[in-house]
C-alpha cells in the first residue's frame, strides 16, 4: 500500500470544501435577507384625514398600507397604538416589492373631548402619528352638568342657548331664601365672564366652567341680565355644593421601626367616594419614606424609584382611578414641579378603608401625618411616634411546680414583639423542644398549657394539639410536627457554621444518636414520659439557638428564663360525698367545690342524691386528657365517663386508637353482691351519658372527681338494690420487674403489661373507700310512747329530726290535721338540712289544743320520704316538772349530798333509781307522770305521799333552826 492520495480522493475533498463554502455563503445571504426584510417595510395610515375628528361612541377603522421594498417575503404583526397603548393588531405577510393593506379598529366610547394620538407599528418600524379629536354631544340637561358637587369640584352651566357675554352680565349667586319651590332671595358669589367660557367636550358648544373651590355648603344658581338664565329660578334649577368630610385614625399611637411591631392600621373615611388626598408629614418625611409607609414595602407593588409608579398633577387627582396607585392606599407620586412634590404623596381613587401602614426603617421621632383633600377645605391629621425595637418579656412565675403527668400552665409577657421562641428543657434534663408562639389576641402576653404526659411521646409527634394548647394565641412545636423558621448554630450565630436543622441540634446536645434517624422518625429523645425533674424554659426574641463549646445549649437574644419543676405523682386517699340531686354534669369543678353546691362528706348516700367520689391523687390528668380526646378541656370543663373508661379499662381503646392498658391506672366502683358467675354491680363508665356519670379533674390540687346521679339505673351495670354496699378503688399499678417503656406502651419487654410510668417496678399504690347507697329516710325527735311526733302548742313550735338526704337538698315538712281537728291546718314548710343531717322547723301552732292530731310528712325532691302521726301537747315528753319533791336538790331536803343521806346514791338507797322504788319511773308506779293516780285524782301520787313530803319539809326546817 502507499500513503499517497488517489485522484478520486482528492476530487472528493475539493467537492466537500466547495459545499461548505457555498453553505456559509447561503447562510450569510439568508441572515442578511431577514434583517433587511424588516428595514424594508414602510407603514402608512391612509385614511388619516378621516380620523382627524370623529364622534364619541363610534368604532373607527384605521387603514394601514404595509409596503415591502425588498425582494424577500416578510411576515410581521402590525399594531395600532393609541396614546402609546396597543389597542388592536393583525399579522400580515408581504411579498417582495409589494404592498398589503390591513384594517385595525378602536372604540371611542366615553372618549368625548379627548385628543388622541394614533400610530401604526410593525416591530421597529412606525408610521407617522395622526392626531384624532373625539367630539361629543351635550350629555346633560341644562342648565347644570351636576345637581350636586363637592366643594372644589368643577361643573358646567349652559342655559340651552348660546351664552352672550357681550350683551349680558352673568353671576353665580348663593340661595339665601326660597318659598313655594322658587328662589326668593340670594347673595352674590362670583361673576362669570367670557374667560369662563369653554368648549364642552368638542361639541362646539360653549358653556360656563364653574370652579367651586371656596364655596360654602349651600345651593347656588347662575343669574343673567338677559333672559337665558332665570333671574329667580325654580329651586330645581339650582345646584348644591357640599363640603367634603375627611376623618383619619391610627390604631396605635406608637410603633417600632422594626418588624413585627412596625405596622399599625390607618382608618380613613370621607363622605365622598371615590376621593383622593395629599399626604405629608410637615416636611419631616420625604416622598420616598411616605411612599414606603403607605405601600407597605416593595412586596405590595412597584418600588419608589420604579418607572411604573404613576406621577400625578394635583389638578387631576380627583379624576384618577385607584388602579393607577400602589399598595392598599393607591399611592402615587406627584409630578416634579408640583408644590412640595418631594415631601408629599397622593392617595387616589379611595373608598373608606382600614389598612396597615408600615414604618420599617423610619427614624425615631414623633410625626404628624397631614391629610388634605385637593381643591377642598377637607383636612385631617394623625400623630404617630416611631421608636426603636426593644424586645423584652417575663415569665409569670420563676418556677412552675406541677406533678409529672399533669398539666402546666405557662404565661409570658411580651414587650415590643408579638411573637417569641421558647426552648423547653436542655441537655441536662435529657429533653428539648422548641416552640414558636404568636400573640394572636394582641394582649402583649402568650399563655399556654403543657400536657407533661404526652410531651415527647412518639405517638403524638404529629399532634401539637394533644400536647400544647392556647385559647387565644398560636403555638407550634418542632418535636410535635410543626415547621417554622428557626436557626441552629455551632458555637456562634452567623459564623458560617449553621447546623442542619433541629435533628443535628439534638445530636450535638447528645439527645439523639443520629439526626437522620430523628428526622426519619426512627429515633426519639424519650423512652418514657417526662420524669420528675427540673426543665428550663428559655424565651428568645429571634429564634437563634446555639450549641457552645461544652455541648450545651445557649439562646441568642434571651428574653427571660423560668423553670418547670415536675414532682413525683402520688395516690393519697379516697372519700365519698353527697350533694343534692341534679344531673351528674350539672356543675363544673369550680362550682362543685364552691359555695354554689353543698358537698358533704359521708359514706351513706341516699338514692336521688348525687354521689361524688373524690380520689386525692396526681399524675393522671395528662393521660386522661389524651385517652378521652378532650385535651385541656378535662381541666377546665371535665370529661365523659367514657374517657375515664378509655384510660382505666383493659378492654378500652382511647383516642387515636391507642390502648392505655399499660398505663397502669385502674379505677372501679363495685358492689359486694356477686353471686356465682354473675358479675357484681358496678359503676357504668363505658358509653355512659354525661347526665348519669361525669368526671372532673382538679389539676391544681391533684384530685379526681367522679359524679354519679344515683336516681337513674343507667349509672350502673347490674341492679341497684336498697342498702347496697360498694367499694371505690383507685390504683397505680406497676410491674414486678420492669418499668414503663414507649415501645411496649407498658412494662418494657412485656408486650404492654401494666406499669405506671412514674413509679419504679414493684411499687403499686392504691386507695379504697367503702360506702352504701340507701333509701332516703327520716327520724323525728320527740316521739311519745305511741311513736307520735309531739308538737308543742306554741307560736314558736319546733319540730326536729334527722335525715340521710344530702344537706342542701330541697326538702320540706308537710303538717296536716286529722279530720275534725279545729282549727284545721295543712301547711308545707321548707326545711334546711344541716351538715350532720339534722333539721329543725319553727312555726306558729299556738292556736292548737291539747290532743289535736294530724300527720307530719317529710318530703325531698318533690316526693314524700316518710309520714308520721303527730299530736299537740303543752309539753314535750320528758319536760314535765316533778311534783313529789324527790328531785335532786329540792327544798324538801332530799337533795344530792344532804345530811340525811337521802341523796342520789346515798347509803339509804333513797336515790333516783334506788332499790326501794322511790325513783322517778320506779317499778311501783310512783314516778312523775306515772300511770297510777291517787284517790284524789292527782297524777303520779296521792294525798298521802304529799303529806309525807310536807312532814319531811317540817323536820328539815326544825333541824335548821337548831
Amino acid at each position: 500500500m502507499t500513503n499517497e492520495a488517489t485522484y478520486r480522493e482528492k476530487g472528493r475533498a475539493v467537492f466537500l470544501a466547495a459545499i461548505m463554502v457555498l453553505s456559509v455563503v447561503a447562510m450569510s445571504t439568508a441572515f442578511a435577507g431577514s434583517v433587511a426584510a424588516n428595514e424594508d417595510l414602510d407603514l402608512q395610515i391612509t385614511n388619516a384625514d378621516e380620523l382627524e375628528t370623529v364622534s364619541e361612541g363610534t368604532t373607527i377603522d384605521v387603514a394601514v398600507d404595509v409596503s415591502n421594498t425588498g425582494s424577500e417575503n416578510v411576515t410581521e404583526t402590525v399594531e395600532l397604538e393609541v396614546d402609546g397603548e396597543t389597542e388592536d393588531s393583525e399579522e400580515v405577510t408581504v411579498e417582495g416589492e409589494t404592498t398589503e393593506s390591513v384594517t385595525l379598529s378602536y372604540d371611542t366610547s366615553n372618549m368625548a373631548g379627548e385628543e388622541l394620538t394614533l400610530q401604526a407599528t410593525a416591530g421597529s418600524v412606525t408610521s407617522d402619528e395622526v392626531t384624532m379629536s373625539v367630539t361629543g354631544e351635550l350629555d346633560f340637561n341644562p342648565p347644570y352638568s351636576e345637581s350636586r358637587v363637592y366643594e372644589g369640584d368643577t361643573l358646567y352651566a349652559y342655559p340651552g342657548e348660546e351664552i352672550d357675554t357681550e350683551n349680558n352680565d352673568y353671576q353665580v349667586r348663593r340661595v339665601t331664601d326660597k318659598s313655594d319651590g322658587k328662589v326668593t332671595d340670594s347673595k352674590h358669589k362670583t361673576d362669570l365672564t367670557s374667560d369662563d367660557l369653554v368648549e364642552y367636550k368638542n361639541t362646539g358648544i360653549e358653556v360656563f366652567e364653574i370652579d367651586t373651590e371656596g364655596f360654602e355648603d349651600d345651593d347656588y344658581f347662575v343669574r343673567s341680565s338677559g333672559d337665558d338664565f332665570a333671574y329667580q329660578p325654580d329651586t330645581r334649577d339650582t345646584f348644591e355644593v357640599g363640603g367634603q368630610t375627611l376623618n383619619v385614625e391610627l390604631e396605635d399611637d406608637e410603633v417600632s421601626n422594626e418588624p413585627p411591631l412596625a405596622t399599625t392600621d390607618l382608618d380613613i373615611e370621607s363622605n365622598r367616594g371615590p376621593f383622593s388626598v395629599l399626604v405629608g408629614a410637615e416636611g419631616d418625611l420625604d416622598n420616598e419614606e411616605l411612599f414606603n409607609i403607605f405601600t407597605n414595602g416593595p412586596e405590595s407593588g412597584p418600588a419608589y424609584d420604579d418607572d411604573e409608579v404613576y406621577k400625578a398633577t394635583e389638578d387631576e387627582l380627583n379624576d384618577l382611578d385607584g388602579d393607577v396607585g400602589v399598595g392598599p392606599f393607591n399611592a402615587v407620586l406627584l409630578e416634579d414641579g408640583e408644590d412640595d412634590s418631594d415631601e408629599k404623596i397622593a392617595l387616589v381613587g379611595l373608598s373608606d378603608r382600614e389598612k396597615a401602614l408600615n414604618f420599617t426603617d423610619i427614624d425615631e421621632d414623633v410625626y404628624n401625618l397631614e391629610f388634605e383633600a385637593p381643591n377642598t377645605n377637607a383636612e385631617a391629621s394623625a400623630e404617630i411616634e416611631v421608636t426603636e425595637l426593644d424586645v423584652d418579656g417575663g415569665f409569670s412565675e420563676g418556677v412552675y411546680t406541677q406533678t409529672a403527668g399533669d398539666y402546666v400552665q405557662v404565661s409570658l409577657e411580651l414587650e415590643d414583639t408579638d411573637d417569641t421562641y421558647i426552648q423547653f428543657g436542655n441537655a441536662e434534663s435529657q429533653f428539648v423542644d422548641i416552640l414558636h408562639l404568636d400573640d394572636d389576641d394582641e394582649n402583649d402576653e402568650v399563655s399556654f398549657w403543657i400536657n407533661t404526659r404526652t410531651l415527647g411521646d412518639d405517638k403524638f409527634t404529629d399532634s401539637t394539639d394533644d400536647v400544647y394548647y392556647s385559647e387565644d394565641d398560636e403555638i407550634e412545636s418542632l418535636v410535635h410536627g410543626d415547621d417554622f423558621e428557626v436557626n441552629f448554630w455551632d458555637e456562634e450565630v452567623d459564623n458560617g457554621n449553621e447546623l442542619d436543622g433541629f435533628g443535628e441540634y439534638l445530636e450535638e446536645l447528645d439527645l439523639v444518636n443520629s439526626a437522620e434517624d430523628w428526622e426519619d422518625g426512627d429515633e426519639y429523645q424519650l423512652s418514657r414520659p417526662l420524669q420528675p425533674t427540673e426543665y428550663e424554659l428559655t424565651a428568645s426574641s429571634n429564634g437563634d439557638f446555639i450549641v457552645n463549646d461544652d455541648g450545651e445549649a445557649e439562646i441568642d437574644n434571651e428574653i427571660d428564663q423560668s423553670m418547670v419543676n415536675l414532682e413525683p405523682p402520688s395516690v393519697e386517699s379516697i372519700k365519698t360525698h353527697a350533694t343534692p340531686a341534679e344531673s351528674a354534669d350539672d356543675n363544673d369543678l369550680e362550682e362543685l367545690l364552691g359555695d354554689e353546691v353543698t358537698l358533704t362528706e359521708k359514706t351513706e348516700i341516699a338514692e336521688e342524691d348525687r354521689l361524688v367520689i373524690e380520689a386525692e391523687a396526681s399524675g393522671f390528668i395528662g393521660a386522661l386528657a389524651a385517652a378521652s380526646g378532650d385535651g385541656v378541656d378535662v381541666v377546665t370543663d371535665g370529661t365523659s365517663a367514657d374517657g375515664l373508661y378509655a384510660l382505666t379499662d383493659k378492654k378500652a381503646e382511647g383516642e387515636h386508637g391507642l390502648s392505655w392498658e399499660g398505663e397502669g391506672i385502674n379505677f372501679e366502683v363495685t358492689a359486694d353482691d356477686s353471686v356465682g358467675n354473675q358479675d357484681p354491680t358496678s359503676l357504668a363508665l363505658e358509653d355512659a351519658n354525661d347526665k348519669d356519670v361525669y368526671v372532673l379533674a382538679d389539676n391544681d390540687e391533684g384530685a379526681l372527681y367522679v359524679v354519679v346521679d344515683t336516681s337513674t339505673s343507667r349509672a350502673w351495670d347490674g341492679s341497684l338494690e336498697p342498702d347496697h354496699e360498694f367499694t371505690a378503688e383507685l390504683e397505680y399499678e406497676t410491674h414486678d420487674e420492669e418499668r414503663y417503656h414507649f415501645d411496649d406502651r407498658g412494662a418494657e419487654d412485656t408486650g404492654g403489661d401494666a406499669a405506671y410510668p412514674y413509679f419504679a417496678a414493684e411499687s403499686t399504690e392504691s386507695v379504697t373507700k367503702d360506702f352504701s347507697i340507701v333509701e332516703p329516710a327520716v327520724t323525728f325527735d320527740h316521739l311519745n310512747e305511741d311513736d307520735e311526733v309531739v308538737v308543742p302548742i306554741s307560736e314558736d313550735a319546733e319540730i326536729s329530726g334527722t335525715t340521710n338526704v344530702a344537706p342542701g337538698a330541697e326538702a320540706s315538712l308537710r303538717l296536716a290535721a286529722d279530720e275534725g281537728v279545729e282549727p284545721a291546718f295543712h301547711n308545707t314548710h321548707d326545711l334546711e338540712i344541716e351538715d350532720d343531717g339534722e333539721f329543725t322547723l319553727t312555726a306558729d301552732y299556738g292556736d292548737q289544743s291539747e290532743g289535736d292530731t294530724g300527720e307530719a310528712t317529710f318530703r325531698a325532691y318533690g316526693s314524700s320520704i316518710d309520714t308520721n302521726d303527730l299530736v299537740f301537747a303543752e309539753e314535750l315528753p320528758g319536760d314535765e316538772e316533778p311534783e313529789n319533791g324527790v328531785e335532786n336538790g329540792d327544798e324538801n331536803g332530799d337533795e344530792n349530798g344532804d345530811e340525811n343521806g337521802v341523796e342520789n346514791g346515798d347509803e339509804n338507797g333513797d336515790e333516783n333509781g334506788d332499790e326501794n322504788g322511790v325513783e322517778n319511773g320506779d317499778e311501783n308506779g310512783d314516778e312523775n307522770g306515772g300511770e297510777d293516780e291517787g284517790d284524789d285524782g292527782m297524777p303520779g301520787f296521792g294525798v298521802a305521799v304529799a303529806l309525807v313530803a310536807l312532814l319531811g319539809a317540817a323536820m328539815l326546817a326544825s333541824r335548821r333552826q337548831h
